[in-house]
């Protein structure tokens, strides 16, 4: 992870004043912390003066606010995420706490905003969207299914390999099969990813290691988790799958939303008219 606290200012020169604390303030953030305003300018090579104006052009209003400030962001970014044994109540609450709050604070900083665009897209688009996963990848592919109903997508989920296979001989390149999977490593997804490829049916995968595939799939999005040391429920990558699966359906919303005003209105009339004879 990225642990700066803030972004070398490129519009500046290298060896600028401002440049010159940023770098100081990055690479000695526990110093900068500690030590006064006084021994900071000596250490930089500035003013006091200068160290006070250089706070108030990163939009603090003194240096002391700054300081709290960088306290703040040194706290967030050096997070650890431990996991212990687990053996009491308290402990499993912290463990599974952990490992969501890893897996959504990771996957949030790897997603591909273009990339989810142009899933949005795609999905508009697409004749009929097909949904597949199995296991605890199915909770998210079956959420993901009923909210994209919602806005009028053409959609099916699928958790049997062999009803969706019934399904993918009807398809044309104008559908888009989503498969969800962390490890893409059964026989049935492989199965159904090389078919597409084949077949040239657009395709999306969700899932945590891209490693293995043999080519590139139309589009993917990928997430992080925590290894477990016990694995009976996959804890952290069921909670990663929502995630994206909601976050792609509120993508799409926006968009519903944006373009189909008049069909909302329309729905939200007959809403009224049907509370009016309660």
């Amino acid at each position: 992870m990225n642990k700066e606290i803030f972004k070398i200012d490129t519009k500046e020169n290298a060896d600028s004043t401002k440049n010159n604390m940023i770098r100081y303030i990055n690479e000695n953030t526990g110093d900068f912390l500690s030590i006064s305003i006084d021994s900071i300018a000596r250490k930089v090579g500035i003013s006091v003066s200068s160290v006070s104006r250089f706070s108030q052009k990163m939009g603090f209003s003194s240096f002391k606010d700054l300081q709290l400030y960088v306290n703040e962001e040194n706290i967030k970014k050096n997070q650890s995420y431990t996991i212990n044994d687990g053996t009491t109540i308290e402990e499993i609450v912290k463990n599974i706490t952990t490992y969501n709050s890893y897996t959504i604070k990771e996957t949030s900083d790897i997603l591909n905003n273009e990339e989810i665009n142009k899933v949005t897209n795609e999905i508009i688009s697409s004749k009929v969207v097909l949904i597949y996963g199995v296991g605890s990848s199915a909770l998210a592919a079956q959420e993901l299914n009923t909210n994209l109903k919602k806005t009028g997508i053409n959609c099916a989920y699928f958790s049997d390999f062999h009803s969706i296979l019934a399904i993918l001989s009807t398809l044309s390149d104008d559908s888009l099969v989503i498969l969800i999977s962390s490890s893409l490593k059964s026989h049935e997804i492989k199965f159904i990813y090389d078919y597409c490829y084949k077949n040239k049916i657009k395709n999306l995968l969700i899932t945590k290691d891209t490693t293995i595939l043999e080519y590139e799939p139309s589009y993917k999005i990928t997430f992080k988790t925590i290894d477990q040391k016990e694995r009976y429920s996959s804890i952290s990558s069921k909670t990663a799958q929502l995630f994206i699966a909601d976050v792609i359906f509120n993508s799409v919303t926006n968009d519903f939303v944006k373009n189909k005003k008049e069909l909302i209105k329309k729905t939200n009339d007959l809403i009224s008219e049907w509370n009016e004879t309660k």
